[in-house]
């Protein structure tokens, strides 16, 4: 075997590197996403902190409803203060026969690009058209007291 490759291969930054464009690769996520993911990694704390952190699906799922979600609804909403936009609503039923109703919004941008960020997410206790424009109701209606114009 030639010293260049047993050389790279056992270097610590290559296993990361492999186990990075594995999980990329084993949940069918886009390669660019490294191009953000890397520089999150770098940041993260030692391995005996990240030992201690237990993050499943569901906590995940709190965290960004209820620790994460109302800090970015909020940046969402300013920026829907001063921007032209539009509102976008896409029902939708998760693995666990949860109803859920995304209400995202679209700005177009300087380069006349598109840029979407979701305004809220709700679940709905049925699919139907009431139900899907009572919960967008509820949604408007935050806008409004949020003096969106």
């Amino acid at each position: 075997m030639p010293p260049a490759i047993s050389v790279y291969m056992v270097r610590d930054d290559f296993e990361t590197e492999a186990k990075i464009a594995s999980f990329l690769v084993s949940n069918n996520l886009p390669f660019s996403l490294s191009d953000q993911l890397t520089p999150l990694l770098k940041t993260m704390p030692p391995k005996s902190v990240l030992d201690k952190v237990r993050l499943g699906k569901q906590k995940v799922v709190d965290v960004v409803r209820q620790g994460l979600g109302p800090n970015y609804q909020q940046k969402v909403v300013e920026e829907m203060k001063v921007r032209s936009f539009s509102l976008v609503i896409d029902e939708t039923t998760d693995v666990g026969t949860v109803k859920q109703l995304a209400v995202y919004v679209s700005f177009c941008n300087n380069e006349m690009e598109t840029d979407i960020d979701v305004t809220d997410f709700v679940e709905c206790s049925k699919g139907s058209a009431v139900s899907i424009f009572t919960k967008l109701e509820d949604t408007l209606e935050f806008l409004r007291v949020s003096e969106v114009p």
